[in-house]
């Protein structure tokens, strides 16, 4: 059964506006019908069992496919209650509704596209070379609460992570790629072996030590020192953030203030979820970039076989090339550390609010992120022992009205209480952010 309000709107897009159908052609041949599952779900597992299909489809176009591991990792937690946040709501659909609200705001709002268009060199078509940071900041910038909870209560979230450095994940990653060379590859997983034996690391490296010890596990990046990039993470932002009001140092202060005492200053530590993705996420994508590079000076076969071909088409696709990394993953990823960046702290209040031609990408985070308040399940124990009060303050799609009525701003309708704590929030995280929307 079709739904409506907000959904229909997305979804239509995508069925009948000529960027639409052009950004559903870069993709799966089953994501137009995985899409309708998606927006016209009525209950909470067809959404979820949808969103992670779709996630992985949209995943797989820039060869992050398994990073939808990490994704299923963050539902499960959130089903089972894992996370201690009293208010937590989900995660799961809530970013593959976020990715197609970035991605509609783009291609309908002239001052976003603007932004984005002084900040980033597009390659081709603007809209299709914007998918690649968004999915990193509307997909898989909440994969970081695996390691928000102290290292003790999800153990088994670490060592998950964990693998994906490890030579029998790397195995399973790499092997689909051409399964018919299977001695070609044996010889080229025992090259590999080899390099991930030679990286300087203590293992388990996510499993043990407080709060401040799990962020001085995400920063590490040794391998960085074969690119002449002999710097951590935090190092790595502070010469290729984007030019924003957000220090880097800032950042970091941040970081382990929240680490030391929670959000309000006087709480138990944790690790801020978004800079734990941002961080996971730099650390594991400049480890794949060390491999492929190692393996193209020894061999360009391999490199071209095992890194460069798409799995779908067996074409050169792929382009592990480092100024990628420099040029567009740094900025994106430092973008996505910045989307929960909270002003109950004074180290939080420096930093915010965030101007859109700083750094449009975190704007955009953002602005999805807090407007994106439907179809959530309640998943922390406040929610769940005031189920009346969630029921009362909640939002289904029909609740919400997206138009273009009021151009080039976009309209979003909904009740009154609901409005009242998105424009607070949107005052406190971005600045003249009324001229592109408005709330009503």
């Amino acid at each position: 059964m079709a739904r409506h309000g907000i959904n229909r709107t997305l979804l239509r897009w995508l069925e009948q506006d000529p960027i639409g159908q052009a950004l559903v052609a870069e993709f799966d041949s089953n994501f137009l019908a995985l899409a309708k599952k998606f927006f016209n779900a009525t209950s909470d597992a067809e959404r979820l069992v949808a969103a992670e299909l779709l996630a992985k489809i949209i995943l797989i176009r820039n060869d992050m496919q398994d990073m939808a591991i990490l994704r299923r990792e963050v539902r499960t937690l959130e089903l089972m209650r894992a996370i201690s946040y009293p208010r937590q709501t989900d995660h799961s659909a809530h970013t593959v509704y976020v990715f197609f609200l970035g991605i509609w705001l783009y291609a309908n709002c002239p001052s976003i596209a603007s932004a984005f268009g002084e900040r980033y060199l597009w390659y081709g078509n603007p809209l299709i070379d914007f998918v690649f940071p968004w999915e990193f900041a509307g997909l898989l910038h909440d994969i970081g609460y695996i390691f928000s909870e102290p290292a003790n209560v999800t153990p088994s979230s670490r060592r998950l992570a964990e693998r994906f450095f490890q030579t029998a994940s790397l195995t399973a990653q790499l092997q689909p790629r051409n399964p018919d060379c299977a001695t070609d590859f044996l010889e080229f997983m025992v090259f590999i072996r080899k390099l991930t034996r030679d990286v300087p690391w203590e293992w388990p490296f996510y499993c043990s030590g407080d709060c401040s010890d799990q962020l001085n596990s995400l920063r590490r990046l040794p391998w960085l020192s074969h690119f002449n990039e002999d710097v951590d993470a935090f190092g790595l932002f502070h010469r290729h953030k984007p030019a924003s009001t957000i220090g880097a140092d800032g950042l970091e202060v941040y970081a382990y203030s929240v680490a030391e005492s929670g959000y309000d200053g006087h709480s138990v530590g944790q690790v801020d979820h978004a800079i734990a993705s941002a961080l996971f996420l730099l650390q594991w994508s400049t480890y794949w970039y060390w491999l492929a590079d190692r393996t193209k000076g020894v061999n360009q076969d391999w490199y071209e076989l095992y890194f460069c071909k798409s799995e779908e088409t067996g074409q050169q696709r792929y382009n592990y090339d480092f100024t990628n990394v420099t040029k567009l993953m740094v900025p994106t990823l430092y973008s996505v550390a910045c989307h929960n960046i909270q002003t109950s702290r004074p180290e939080g209040r420096r930093l915010l609010p965030i101007r859109l031609h700083d750094d449009p990408l975190a704007y955009l985070s953002i602005l999805c992120d807090e407007l994106q308040k439907w179809d959530r399940f309640p998943a922390g124990n406040s929610h769940i022992h005031n189920l009346e009060d969630f029921a009362e303050s909640s939002l289904v799609s029909e609740d919400i009205q997206l138009s273009l009525k009021d151009s080039p701003r976009f309209h979003v309708r909904c009740r009154n209480s609901i409005r009242k704590r998105i424009v607070n929030a949107l005052d406190d995280r971005l600045l003249n952010w009324s001229t592109i929307v408005r709330v009503t």
